[in-house]
Order: structure tokens, then C-alpha cells, then sequence
């Protein structure tokens, strides 16, 4: 019979490195095996701090394939902050953004297009429009 700590290893898959120094793993591999210590441990609320920071495009698939699996397999609650806007529009279930106050909360199929984004944020064009590109104002 497997232990919590064997399990968890393999469900983030880490059977591999088993022996491999953490800091000798990757940055993906990182965070896998801090998630691994979460569940483990038998967290209900995992936070993750940037976790896609560093790591390639397959890698930051597969890594957030898992955190939805803890989310709807194993009922897990994870927080991640991150300033991967886009990654976070299509995966988060709910997104907080946070500058200077909460600026907006809700599901992500909510979350501003970038140019809503920007208007929030008070960012202003700083280059020339083509003309052609700029609706003409209605007479």
C-alpha cells in the first residue's frame, strides 16, 4: 500500500527524481514537487507564487492540466499569483487583479480584453493610430 507522500509524488509526476536533489530539479520539476508537499501534507488551499516563471510552453501546459485536475479531481483550492494575464484568462476559474486595490473580481470568462485592461489600468496610447484603423465619428 502506497504512502501520502508516495502518491502525491506520483500524482505530479516526479516517480523519476525520487533521489534527485531539489535543487538539482528544474524549475517545472520545482514546482511540482512543492505542489506534491501540499498534497502530501493533505492541503485543501494550495498557494502557488508565480509558478509559470521559467518554465517552457509544454511544461506550463501540463503544469496547469494539473493544478485543474487537484481543482476538480481532488477538490484542492489554489491561489496563484501570477502576471500571466493570458495564461490566467484561460485556466483560472475566478482571477482577482490587484494594483492599487482590487481593480477587478470575477469569473475569467469576465476578465477586460487587454484594451479594457489598459482603459482600467490608465494606460494611454502612445502611438500614432493609422488613420484608416481610427473609427470615423458619427455625423
Amino acid at each position: 500500500r502506497k504512502s501520502r507522500v508516495e502518491k502525491a509524488i506520483e500524482k505530479v509526476g516526479l516517480e523519476e527524481n525520487t533521489k534527485t536533489d531539489v535543487s538539482k530539479l528544474s524549475g517545472g520539476q520545482r514546482q511540482r514537487a512543492v505542489i506534491a508537499k501540499a498534497l502530501a501534507s493533505n492541503a485543501e488551499f494550495i498557494v502557488l507564487d508565480e509558478p509559470l516563471v521559467g518554465i517552457d510552453k509544454e511544461t506550463r501546459n501540463s503544469l496547469l492540466k494539473l493544478l485543474d485536475d487537484l481543482c476538480h479531481d481532488e477538490d484542492k483550492t489554489i491561489l496563484m499569483i501570477s502576471h500571466d494575464i493570458t495564461a490566467m484568462r484561460q485556466t483560472a476559474h475566478r482571477i482577482i487583479y490587484l494594483e492599487e486595490g482590487i481593480r477587478f473580481d470575477g469569473p475569467s470568462s469576465s476578465f477586460p480584453d487587454f484594451s479594457l485592461l489598459a482603459e482600467i489600468r490608465g494606460i494611454v496610447q502612445v502611438h500614432d493610430v493609422p488613420k484608416e484603423i481610427i473609427p470615423k465619428e458619427e455625423e
